[in-house]
């Protein structure tokens, strides 16, 4: 309950009283409470985590897609290699489509010193697609391990990979220097570019 104090001086004495107030804006809740959106590694050991999400909203397919960095162990990942999820989210909380969608490639599968983190999406109402966004320390085209970029992947309403595979967005410093990193990205989509 939204509340305020009313304070009355009446003589020397000093009245309050609680008054109700109704909130300017209100959130229903829709289906279920609490829903699990990420499944990561087997229930019950707190090896793997799932961390650091962020959601963008699909009006078109009235879905959402959460992102995360997670650590689970899907083909050849090993325990503690941090990639980025996806999942696709319904209107009333329940998963469509494919669970614990993996994203993000960083590194050879099977090795733990390459990471990615820090996940951001938007939707682009135009083309009915998400971009996701994340930084990662991937030893493509030279870079060196801590050396943290920029990275994305466009991909569909079902969470299939558009424009290939992983592309590097941001370009810190030369290539194979760890000194400079390139760090938690966001990412927006703009219907009138003009």
């Amino acid at each position: 309950m939204n509340a305020r104090f009313a304070a009355l001086l009446v003589g020397s004495t000093l009245l309050i009283q609680l008054v109700a107030v109704p909130p300017s804006s209100r959130a229903d809740e829709v289906g279920g409470n609490d829903v699990r959106v990420s499944d990561m590694g087997p229930d019950g050991s707190p090896a793997y985590d799932a961390r650091h999400a962020a959601v963008a909203y699909n009006p078109a397919g009235g879905a959402y897609l959460v992102v995360w960095e997670g650590d689970d162990t899907p083909g050849d990942l090993v325990e503690g290699e941090m990639e980025i999820f996806g999942q696709i989210v319904g209107s009333t909380g329940s998963q469509v489509g494919y669970s614990d969608v993996r994203i993000s490639h960083t590194g050879p599968d099977g090795n733990t010193a390459y990471r990615a983190r820090n996940p951001a999406v938007a939707f682009n109402t135009v083309y009915n697609q998400y971009l996701v966004v994340w930084e990662a320390d991937n030893p493509e085209a030279g870079l060196a391990d801590n050396e943290f970029e920029i990275w994305g992947q466009v991909v569909d309403p079902l969470l299939f990979p558009l424009w290939g595979g992983n592309f590097r967005i941001s370009s810190m410093g030369p290539d194979g220097n760890a000194l400079f990193d390139a760090a938690r990205p966001a990412v927006a989509y703009n219907p009138s570019p003009d």
